[in-house]
């Protein structure tokens, strides 16, 4: 089913046609290194001029989780925020205080 699903998104996109072969645009989209719906986007903000503003929302919508993320538990987020200390700057710099609270 899931295999099926995935087929029918790509139909969707124009990534393949009827015959679940890949198309000129299927060719394209796999050449970039994200989601499917998002190289579509990408691709077609090329063809209507708007690839910056596309960008910045591919981006939002591309990235990982963060490791503040809700669905974490306190815990898990304040292990996660202690793992990643060499990326972080100091807090206080941006007015923000214990960034390991809920």
């Amino acid at each position: 089913e899931a295999i099926r699903d995935g087929y029918h998104t790509l139909f969707e996109l124009g990534a393949v046609d009827g015959k679940r072969q890949l198309t000129d645009l299927g060719r394209r989209m796999a050449q970039l290194p994200v989601d499917p719906r998002i190289a579509r986007m990408i691709l077609a903000a090329v063809d209507e001029q708007c690839l910056a503003e596309v960008l910045i929302i591919a981006a939002a919508l591309a990235r990982p989780t963060l490791p503040g993320a809700p669905h974490r538990s306190a815990l898990e987020r304040r292990e996660a925020w202690r793992s990643d200390r060499r990326f972080r700057s100091d807090p206080k710099r941006f007015g923000q205080t214990d960034m390991t609270r809920s």
